[in-house]
């Protein structure tokens, strides 16, 4: 294997043009597919092929069309008592014209253009509330409305709240794109309207909520990280290599590593067809992670040669044969373990994450064995700054004096960090596997107020979705069943963290009622199949805008109950649709309800990812112990070099725990990305110390050498890792601000678990080095 590495260094060197040549080639042509990257958030990404949950889902919006809404909220001025004024209802009328005429909306319903039932004589007739004509509205007029609109209890708290100051404007939309883009241009181009109006300046108070304003949120704040945070993020790293090289060198051959696997990665990416998703966006910060720490270290040696007086080939060549085995060992270990996060999966998105985290990996391997070394051997003339660096810095002194801390402390360190260990575990029992859509936002956030205030006011921050199947034609004319379905629909609104529930059957009720001179006790089913169908057909014949044909199917089979719900977490929310499966098959099993909506498979999305990525992470850390077992032929050393791998995600854990923030999305992937990097540390870390032990060093001299070969550059990434994931703190998405958080701080955890508890652990257990190799368990 050495006479190997030594070809290779030397043909790298020697053919450095070439090599340098052929990268530019490769990673320019790959470059031209990013162009066509897109955004890819489609269902089938999320869940497994033929999933119930997601049959179901298509299912209703065949028969009933799409459940997605864009919601406007609207509170009246303060000097009013309710929006019942001319100038407030035209102010409604205005922006639900707006929605009608958006080609992304096929429905708008709200208080302008609601129809309410009532009977002339024995004719049953729907009406306009709000008259077209607002310019002359009269008092009596307004009290007429008010009058009607006591007694329109059908729509409160669903349109209007009981109050009259509070009122909704609801758009359904067409359809839905699979990148969301629709969503984002629909809530930009109402906002825009509103703005342009000056609403707001004239005293109204506006909330949006709904599917498309979230997913516009979200938009919004990825596009300010993306804009600003992001590179904040580069511009740190750029700094930091400067601060700690004070070369052009080492602040460009990192830079071309990370650069040229990101690009190829993400072209890659492009050529596949698969295209950007919420998992796969994260891969740039796992492949700077992951490949600035192996170019630190080949920078890092190649000084330390030229410090001794190599020539800049020499030192290529020489810093590649000390470092290509700990570089591939730690590309290896990494790669198999998303290898296993990609074949354990059976959801695509994960599949496809772990996939391009593989590509990333290795292309950084890559470009770190080839044009770096040729790079490298390019620089001409004596360089001082390499003398200054590996003798004179800060962190060298640092190193230096880490041998006698360990050995004098290292019964304390270890106790520190059992302590530690036991404490972080013992909180991690208190962690949730759960998520939720508000927690991605801070409180101050529009959307997020938005959220509370639909939650507050309608309890509708989100919206359940139940087919109903009557089994047959024109069974939804049978009493009986729709006897049934009332006493299930009146459960649902006996719920706790249910809101109002629009259906086939209030509209029933109300028809009933009003041929009953309105009195309140027939609010309720008619008594025979008969006077059903006369009180549609009556209903059909007065010409309404609600046709109920998105309530029910045309042929009279199916129905679907709406209702609101406030915005629960996944965990909340899968428990609630649990409780309402079981009393469907429990007590109503003759509804043939099924349960769905948009609502249904968020949280069966966010339980087979969070739960498949478990899963997969779990695995990785298995597949990567066997790697370690291998790799080092002793199973004392590949568990030693384990143990700094998981503490500092143990230690993460523990601060979770104490914080109550819930383990999501985001976190897994900061736990694989970390893992990552800590891995790194201590196979950089223990190939130097076996090395050395291998020719027969003690157990402090084989500590030294390793902290003298690697702690350097194992310093250096670290503190440019900490600062750099640091800078993710300041975002405006809390998901990232967590992702900056708990990444800088495992950066540094990770940092004191190789140098100083590895160190430890070795001197503790350890006895006067016999003369061995890598596979004698020497003590």
């Amino acid at each position: 294997m050495k006479k190997i590495i030594e070809s290779w260094a030397n043909f790298v060197v020697k053919h450095r043009i070439f090599v340098i040549l052929g990268t530019i080639i490769l990673v320019g042509t790959l470059f031209l597919p990013m162009k066509g990257l897109f955004f890819n958030n489609s269902d089938e990404l999320w869940f497994v092929t033929n999933d119930p949950d997601l049959v179901n889902y298509r299912v209703f919006k065949e028969r009933f069309g799409a459940d997605d809404y864009i919601v406007v909220g609207l509170e009246g001025k303060k000097q009013d008592k309710n929006i019942f004024n001319a100038e407030t209802l035209k102010v409604i009328s205005e922006i639900s014209t707006f929605l009608e005429d958006h080609k992304d909306i096929d429905k708008v319903v709200s208080i302008s253009n609601y129809q309410y039932i009532h009977a002339d004589e024995d004719v049953l007739q729907v009406d306009r509330i709000v008259p077209e004509e607002l310019e002359d509205l009269s008092s009596f007029q307004i009290e007429e409305m008010l009058q009607i609109m006591q007694k329109e209890t059908i729509i409160h708290d669903r349109i209007i709240a009981k109050d009259f100051r509070h009122t909704l404007i609801l758009g359904r939309l067409v359809k839905i794109s699979e990148d969301n883009s629709n969503y984002v241009r629909l809530v930009h181009d109402l906002k825009k309207f509103i703005a342009d109006q000056k609403y707001q300046q004239k005293g109204w108070i506006f909330h949006y909520f709904g599917n498309p304003a979230v997913s516009e949120a979200l938009f919004t704040l990825s596009m300010h990280d993306s804009n600003k945070i992001h590179p904040l993020m580069f511009l740190m790293l750029i700094i930091l290599l400067l601060l700690f090289f004070r070369t052009i060198t080492g602040l460009f051959m990192p830079l071309i590593v990370v650069a040229g696997a990101i690009i190829t990665t993400f072209g890659i990416l492009g050529l596949s067809g698969w295209g950007l998703n919420p998992l796969t966006i994260s891969l740039n910060l796992l492949i700077i992670a992951v490949g600035i720490g192996d170019a630190i270290h080949i920078i890092t040696k190649f000084y330390k040669f030229r410090a001794q007086g190599l020539e800049s080939k020499a030192a290529a060549v020489e810093s590649l044969k000390h470092l290509f085995i700990p570089c591939f060992y730690t590309s290896l270990t990494t790669v198999f373990g998303f290898m296993a996060i990609s074949v354990s999966s059976h959801i695509a998105a994960i599949r496809e994450f772990g996939i391009l985290a593989m590509i990333g990996i290795t292309m950084a391997f890559i470009l770190s064995v080839t044009i770096m070394p040729a790079l490298l051997s390019l620089i001409p003339g004596k360089d001082t700054g390499a003398l200054r660096i590996v003798e004179n810095s800060i962190v060298t002194r640092l190193t230096a004096k880490l041998l006698a801390f360990n050995v004098k402390n290292h019964k304390s360190i270890i106790v520190v960090a059992l302590i530690f260990i036991l404490a972080s575990l013992l909180m991690t029992t208190t962690i949730s596997l759960d998520t939720g859509i508000e927690s991605y936002f801070k409180p101050q956030d529009k959307i997020r107020m938005d959220l509370d205030y639909a939650d507050k006011i309608y309890k509708a921050g989100s919206r359940l979705e139940i087919m109903l199947d009557s089994g047959k034609g024109n069974g939804l004319k049978d009493p009986d069943y729709l006897n049934h379905a009332l006493e299930f629909q009146n459960y649902l609104e006996q719920k706790i963290h249910m809101g109002k529930v629009n259906s086939y059957l209030n509209y029933l009720c109300k028809m009933n009622q009003t041929m009953h001179n309105n009195d309140p006790a027939y609010y309720k089913i008619p008594l025979s199949s008969e006077l059903i169908a006369q009180y549609l057909l009556l209903y059909t014949s007065s010409g309404p805008n609600e046709d109920l044909s998105d309530l029910k199917t045309f042929d009279n089979r199916y129905m679907r109950i709406s209702v609101n719900m406030k915005m629960l977490t996944s965990f909340k929310t899968n428990k609630e649709i649990k409780a309402i499966r079981d009393i469907l098959q429990k007590d109503f099993k003759n509804l043939n309800g099924v349960v769905t909506g948009t609502t249904v498979l968020d949280s069966g999305r966010d339980k087979y990812v969070l739960t498949g990525l478990l899963k997969s992470f779990s695995l990785a850390v298995i597949l990567i112990t066997l790697c370690f077992l291998v790799i080092f032929r002793s199973i004392k050393y590949g568990i030693l070099v384990l143990l700094p791998s998981l503490f500092p995600i143990v230690f993460a854990g523990g601060i979770m725990g104490i914080s109550g923030i819930n383990l999501d999305l985001p976190n897994m992937i900061i736990a694989a990305i970390i893992f990552g990097i800590t891995v790194d540390d201590s196979i950089h870390f223990m190939t130097h110390y076996l090395n050395s032990r291998r020719q027969g060093d003690s157990i402090e001299v084989a500590i030294q050498a390793s902290i003298r070969e690697s702690g350097q550059a194992i310093i250096f990434t670290s503190l440019i890792l900490f600062l750099s994931f640091s800078i993710l703190a300041l975002s405006a998405f809390v998901p990232n601000v967590h992702m900056g958080v708990f990444s800088a701080l495992i950066v540094l955890v990770a940092l004191f678990a190789t140098l100083i508890l590895l160190p430890a652990i070795l001197l503790g257990i350890g006895k006067r080095a016999q003369r061995g190799c890598v596979g004698v368990d020497v003590e």
